[in-house]
């Protein structure tokens, strides 16, 4: 994925911009993506998910990561197999369903429910309370809020995400380019991240 999601993420860029790629550049995207997701199909496993490995146990994480990378590899007009989104989406699915309100890691929770709600809106409708009326909200980093406010988004509860970035908005700091965040703790994982989650916060505004 780590090839994957940059190469897809300038690939929309350029559609969405209506911007032309050089013919190097095209060629060099394409043959990146399809290395990509040929390596992705080889390593999905048995129960649709994914793991670090072909043969290691299916990771919640890894396999929401590499659900979002197909989800946007459609989005960008990339041919994918139906039947290895579907196993994944299904995969992903299975462990959300095994979440409860309380229980484990706040941040991974609304990944895994993000990811499902932009794969699979209709199928995720029914799982967003289980992050959205977990207490867990109310110290969420930026990050994770950022994630819960798109899922939102995602089933169509505008009002909700609404709430959310509100939330979002009055931890957000000012200097003389413009709005930014950061977490209040300290580490190395990506919802700790400031750039991050600036990023992620941004995108849940637009």
């Amino acid at each position: 994925m780590g090839k994957v999601l940059p190469a897809l993420a300038a690939t929309k860029a350029f559609q969405k911009l209506g911007l032309e790629m050089d013919t190097g550049l095209q060629h060099k995207m394409r043959r990146v993506i399809k290395a990509g997701l040929k390596r992705l199909y080889e390593l999905q496993h048995k129960d649709g998910g994914w793991g670090w490995w072909k043969k290691d146990r299916t990771d919640a994480f890894m396999t929401a990561y590499v659900v979002l990378g197909l989800a946007m590899a459609k989005e960008a007009d990339v041919v994918v197999k139906q039947d290895v989104i579907n196993r994944g989406i299904g995969a992903l699915e299975l462990m959300i369903n095994r979440l409860r309100p309380g229980k484990g890691n706040y941040n991974r929770k609304c990944y895994m429910v993000w990811v499902l709600a932009k794969a699979a809106p209709d199928r995720a409708k029914r799982y967003v309370d289980v992050v959205f009326d977990d207490a867990a909200r109310r110290k969420a980093t930026p990050y994770t809020k950022a994630l819960l406010a798109m899922a939102l988004l995602h089933i169509g509860r505008d009002k909700d995400a609404l709430s959310v970035v509100k939330a979002l908005l009055k931890e957000s700091q000012r200097d003389e380019k413009g709005l930014f965040w950061r977490a209040a703790e300290r580490g190395y994982r990506r919802y700790l991240d400031p750039v991050e989650t600036t990023a992620y916060c941004a995108r849940a505004l637009v």
